[in-house]
Protein backbone atom coordinates (compact mmCIF):
# COMPACT_ATOMS: atom_id res chain seq x y z
CA UNK A 1 0.00 0.00 0.00
CA UNK A 2 1.53 3.17 -0.95
CA UNK A 3 2.14 6.49 0.72
CA UNK A 4 -1.14 8.06 -0.60
CA UNK A 5 -3.10 4.84 -0.46
CA UNK A 6 -2.67 4.67 3.40
CA UNK A 7 -3.32 8.42 3.65
CA UNK A 8 -7.26 8.23 1.75
CA UNK A 9 -7.48 4.99 3.51
CA UNK A 10 -7.31 7.07 6.87
CA UNK A 11 -9.53 9.63 5.74
CA UNK A 12 -12.43 6.91 5.24
CA UNK A 13 -11.96 5.89 8.66
CA UNK A 14 -12.16 9.06 9.46
CA UNK A 15 -14.93 10.08 8.07
CA UNK A 16 -16.75 7.06 8.36
CA UNK A 17 -15.92 7.74 12.37
CA UNK A 18 -17.75 11.46 11.84
CA UNK A 19 -20.81 9.85 10.24
CA UNK A 20 -21.59 7.25 12.90
CA UNK A 21 -21.08 9.92 15.77
CA UNK A 22 -23.23 12.53 13.56
CA UNK A 23 -26.08 9.39 13.47
CA UNK A 24 -25.74 8.48 16.71
CA UNK A 25 -26.40 12.39 18.35
CA UNK A 26 -29.03 12.59 15.61
CA UNK A 27 -30.95 9.52 16.21
CA UNK A 28 -30.87 10.17 20.03
CA UNK A 29 -32.12 14.04 19.86
CA UNK A 30 -35.05 12.81 17.21
CA UNK A 31 -36.14 9.96 20.11
CA UNK A 32 -39.59 10.50 20.42
CA UNK A 33 -39.43 10.77 23.85
CA UNK A 34 -36.94 13.94 23.19
CA UNK A 35 -38.48 15.62 19.80
CA UNK A 36 -40.81 17.76 21.44
CA UNK A 37 -38.45 19.39 23.59
CA UNK A 38 -36.05 21.70 22.15
CA UNK A 39 -32.35 20.59 21.15
CA UNK A 40 -30.65 20.15 24.95
CA UNK A 41 -27.22 21.13 25.68
CA UNK A 42 -26.02 17.58 25.77
CA UNK A 43 -26.95 17.40 22.09
CA UNK A 44 -25.28 20.80 21.17
CA UNK A 45 -22.15 19.57 22.95
CA UNK A 46 -21.74 16.35 21.29
CA UNK A 47 -22.36 17.66 18.13
CA UNK A 48 -19.85 20.51 18.85
CA UNK A 49 -17.62 18.32 20.21
CA UNK A 50 -17.93 15.81 17.12
CA UNK A 51 -17.23 18.53 14.67
CA UNK A 52 -14.00 19.70 16.57
CA UNK A 53 -12.50 16.64 16.90
CA UNK A 54 -13.49 15.99 13.02
CA UNK A 55 -11.34 18.64 12.22
CA UNK A 56 -14.30 20.65 10.97
CA UNK A 57 -12.48 23.86 11.86
CA UNK A 58 -13.79 26.39 14.52
CA UNK A 59 -15.52 29.11 12.54
CA UNK A 60 -17.31 26.32 10.67
CA UNK A 61 -18.09 24.40 14.01
CA UNK A 62 -19.60 27.94 15.63
CA UNK A 63 -21.57 28.85 13.01
CA UNK A 64 -23.29 25.53 12.80
CA UNK A 65 -23.64 25.45 16.18
CA UNK A 66 -25.49 28.92 16.43
CA UNK A 67 -27.73 27.66 13.66
CA UNK A 68 -28.95 24.72 15.82
CA UNK A 69 -29.29 27.31 18.86
CA UNK A 70 -31.03 29.70 16.37
CA UNK A 71 -33.52 26.91 15.83
CA UNK A 72 -34.03 26.12 19.64
CA UNK A 73 -34.24 29.78 20.46
CA UNK A 74 -36.67 30.96 17.79
CA UNK A 75 -38.93 28.31 18.14
CA UNK A 76 -38.97 26.71 14.72
CA UNK A 77 -41.66 23.91 13.99
CA UNK A 78 -40.93 21.84 16.44
CA UNK A 79 -41.86 18.90 14.12
CA UNK A 80 -38.56 19.63 12.29
CA UNK A 81 -35.68 17.22 13.08
CA UNK A 82 -32.15 18.30 13.62
CA UNK A 83 -31.07 16.84 10.05
CA UNK A 84 -33.63 18.77 8.61
CA UNK A 85 -32.48 21.79 10.26
CA UNK A 86 -28.62 21.49 9.43
CA UNK A 87 -29.94 20.43 5.41
CA UNK A 88 -32.23 23.80 5.58
CA UNK A 89 -28.52 25.64 6.01
CA UNK A 90 -26.20 23.35 4.54
CA UNK A 91 -27.61 21.26 1.99
CA UNK A 92 -24.69 18.34 2.23
CA UNK A 93 -24.74 18.06 5.67
CA UNK A 94 -26.32 14.89 7.50
CA UNK A 95 -25.94 11.00 6.19
CA UNK A 96 -25.07 10.04 3.41
CA UNK A 97 -26.22 6.80 1.42
CA UNK A 98 -23.39 6.15 -0.78
CA UNK A 99 -20.85 5.68 2.26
Amino acid sequence: MGFFDKIKASLTRTKQQFVERFDDIVRRAEEPSRRARAVDVDTVDALEEALISADVGVAATDQIIRAVRDRQTHGDDPDSDVTSGLHSKWPGAGPRQDI
